[in-house]
């Protein structure tokens, strides 16, 4: 059997017959090519048509459901993911410059003492101390940083040492030590220079000594090891003062521009 087209009185009909079909006009009719993409898949329902005995394709069709169509890339193009971008490409890479600090403290008294002392700390590192004096004595004399930034009654308001940690008076090198215990400098004839280093006295942070007071003392510091027999300010107090006698100059720290 083959599919062919019937002319018949009410028109073109289309339909499935034999080789002995009698309608008038039937000319073969070539088949439907199918859309590849499409693929439509479905099977049409045979209804028998009671005027001329005939079976012929339902015009009402009953889908059959197709499997889902592979996604095709016609261009044959092997996709990849995208590789992410680098958001610092050809950037140089920064470099992280410790900032330093700086603050100076200009002193003054009523013995004809003065001076000035200069601190120095890049990041967090120790802080470098430059100080000169003029008026000094020949010798040692008592050098320390004092709790408050206070010279409203002269260096007596400046309080006792700076010391956070709450210990003993010592050395700057010992570990038993107020943070403000910076030791001696030396007077000549010609004057006092001095340079230092120290950790425990930063331009920063809750332990800062900014807007704190240098104290220049009359005598000797002996570091925490001498006679300690007296209370009071002006006694044998060597754990506290370090026996350094009366305050001859103060100031105040404060920070200065780089």
């Amino acid at each position: 059997m083959s599919t062919i087209t019937c002319m018949s009185i009410a028109g073109a009909v289309k339909h499935v017959c034999t080789s002995k079909c009698t309608h008038r006009g039937c000319v073969p009719h070539s088949p439907r090519v199918e859309d590849p993409i499409e693929r439509r898949s479905h099977v049409p329902r045979i209804v028998a048509n009671p005027d001329d005995g005939h079976h012929h394709s339902s015009s009402s069709l009953t889908p059959t459901a197709s499997p889902p169509l592979p996604l095709v890339n016609h261009h044959s193009v092997a996709l990849k993911p995208r590789a992410a971008t680098r958001v610092n490409a050809g950037r140089a890479a920064l470099s992280v410059v410790a900032e330093e600090k700086k603050a100076i403290c200009v002193l003054t008294g009523s013995a004809g003492v003065e001076g000035t002392v200069t601190f120095t700390q890049d990041g967090d590192g120790p802080t470098k101390v430059v100080a000169s004096f003029s008026g000094l004595a020949e010798g040692k004399h008592g050098f320390h940083i004092h709790e408050f930034g206070d010279t409203t009654n002269g260096c007596m308001s400046t309080g006792p040492h700076f010391n956070p940690a709450g210990k003993k008076h010592g050395a700057p090198t010992d570990e038993e030590r107020h943070a403000g215990d910076l030791g001696n400098v030396v007077a000549t004839a010609d004057g006092c220079e001095w340079e230092m280093e120290d950790s425990q006295i930063p331009l920063s942070g809750p332990n800062s000594i900014v807007g704190r007071a240098v104290v220049i003392h009359e005598l000797e510091d002996d570091l925490g090891k001498g006679d300690n027999s007296e209370i009071g300010t002006q006694g044998k107090t060597s754990s506290t003062t370090g026996n350094a006698g009366a305050r001859l100059a103060c100031g105040v720290i404060g920070l200065t521009p780089q």
